[in-house]
């Protein structure tokens, strides 16, 4: 049912048949009559519906028509009848249709803007462009057809196989084939794994693909997909003058509503969370003393459960994780200080327990528009996130509570993108008397000053800031065929602030560190 309500004149109402589909409405000043796309078995076809009914202008025919607008005794309409998007118009006097538009890539969504112009939407390779005609620019005459002309498509060989619409297999085949064919269990584990290219480079590709950290050392990379594309892996070797040996791995499965995160690595330094105090007489750092660390080692599993949320070119997301990771970190045996006058008395004697777990919780959401081809980010788009992050085994360590939220702003010219982020996070627990305990705290690496690492922050009221400008200089969109692929070369620029209280010979005191910067 087609309802009309317009400020003047009573209400209209046309019946559409039960068979059929209805795509548009228009009106034509001419004919002083209603025209729309109609969809049955037929394929789609220009229709005339009024209260009487509908009535066919054209036959059906299997090629898309849209868009439609009516005006001066024509209907304007997109048909892909020449086998690309262009724009048609039939003349409803002469009852021909004409195809007013030549486009390289496609032209779409004709109006007509009166004194025999039409306006319609091209698309270049610049992008989508509104232009203005002559409706009666070089048209050209469109036979009637049932299927729109090939131009996509290869053409159609035999292949030289069997029909198995033809094959007849029963049971008893099946029976007689096990004597000559060992039946064999498809195994799932295995068929996930499928290696499809490496790079002579160690490096992270979920990070540089998701969060733009590009973090390189000498050695080799294996990348995997397999068929269905739910699960993606990595393994990394890597070699740095300061660590040594790296191996790390990744592994992603989206094959349930829930994904799964898999992360492990081995080498490096292993890391210390040990205490620190002050010579009372001196006022000096007083540090606990170290053993010689081993190899570092971690293993994580993370679960998210997105909820999409589309409306039409904006992407919502909300985000509920989980995760759990352990390492083989040493921590500061708690069970042995003593403290004496207001610091600790055995910081030299006080030994290590091997072995940190993080228990992590957090929920996120995000907003942004459709990305054009050639946009290195979201002109409008905005991610707030908070975490809270604890150890189930040691209650001594102290918990984490963060905050992170990044905005996408449109730059100074097409495709340039401007994006600024902030975050605060601090430490419950460690920071209360006594001051010694304050190293055992968990440290986020989520915005940290670019040249810092987290080692080098403390996470007591922790704030920072970042803004970065980035522009795509070149889309070279070539390369040495299956061994180098340029899509583009971007230019990033721009800089970090952060602060934080930490302890010091007359109490806590602030620090404040900032960098500044491209790539």
């Amino acid at each position: 049912m087609i309802i009309r309500r317009g400020e003047a004149g009573p209400e209209e109402r046309f019946a559409v048949p039960a068979d059929k589909e209805i795509h548009g409405l228009a009106w034509d000043d001419l004919t002083v009559a209603w025209y729309v796309l109609v969809t049955d078995d037929d394929g789609m076809w220009l229709g005339r519906i009024d209260c009487e009914g509908l009535h066919p202008v054209t036959r059906g025919a299997y090629i898309t028509l849209s868009d439609l607008r009516a005006g001066g005794g024509r209907l304007y309409f997109g048909s892909i009848a020449s086998g690309r998007d262009e724009v048609h118009c039939y003349d409803l006097v002469e009852r021909r249709e004409f195809r007013i538009s030549t486009s390289k890539y496609g032209s779409f969504d004709p109006a007509p803007a009166g004194g025999g112009r039409v306006l319609l939407t091209i698309y270049d390779r610049l992008g989508y462009r509104v232009t203005e005609q002559a409706a009666d620019s070089l048209p050209t005459v469109v036979e009637p057809a049932r299927l729109p002309l090939n131009l996509v498509n290869p053409p159609r060989r035999r292949w030289e196989v069997v029909n198995l619409d033809t094959v007849r297999f029963s049971r008893a085949d099946s029976v007689a084939q096990s004597a000559s064919f060992r039946r064999k269990r498809y195994a799932k584990v295995p068929n996930l794994v499928n290696v499809h290219s490496w790079m002579p480079l160690a490096f992270n590709p979920f990070a540089a693909v998701d969060e733009h950290v590009i973090d390189v050392n000498l050695g080799v990379t294996l990348l995997s997909q397999n068929l269905l594309s739910n699960t993606e892996a990595y393994l990394s070797y890597g070699w740095n003058g300061s660590e040594g040996s790296l191996f790390n791995l990744g592994v992603r499965y989206t094959g349930l509503g829930v994904q799964f995160d898999l992360d492990a690595s081995y080498g490096g330094n292993q890391l210390f969370y040990s205490l620190a105090s002050y010579d009372p007489e001196t006022g000096n750092p007083v540090y606990q003393s170290r053993p010689a660390p081993d190899k570092y080692y971690s293993v994580g599993l993370t679960a998210t459960l997105p909820i999409y949320m589309q409306r039409g070119y904006h992407t919502r997301q909300l985000s509920v994780w989980t995760g759990w990771n352990y390492s083989n970190g040493m921590v500061a045996d708690m069970d042995k200080i003593e403290w004496v006058d207001g610091g600790i008395h055995n910081i030299q004697r006080v030994g290590f327990r091997k072995g940190l777990h993080k228990l992590a919780v957090g929920v996120g959401f995000a907003d942004q528009v459709r990305m054009a081809h050639r946009d290195l980010a979201p002109r409008w788009g905005y991610s707030l996130s908070a975490s809270y992050t604890c150890d189930p085994v040691n209650p001594n360590f102290s918990d984490l509570i963060s905050f992170y939220g990044t905005a996408y702003l449109p730059g100074m010219a097409r495709y340039h993108s401007l994006q600024l982020a902030a975050t605060f996070q601090t430490s419950i627990g460690g920071y209360k008397f006594p001051s010694g305990y304050a190293p055992l705290s968990y440290k986020s690496t989520q915005l940290i000053p670019r040249g810092f690492s987290s080692s080098e922050i403390v996470s007591n009221d922790y704030t920072a800031a970042r803004i970065n400008y980035q522009l795509p200089l070149c889309y070279p969109e070539g390369g040495i065929g299956s061994v180098l692929y340029i899509k583009r070369i971007r230019l990033s620029a721009g800089g970090d602030y952060a602060q934080f209280r930490r302890p010091g010979a007359y109490g806590m005191e602030w620090r404040r560190i900032w960098s500044a910067g491209g790539d």
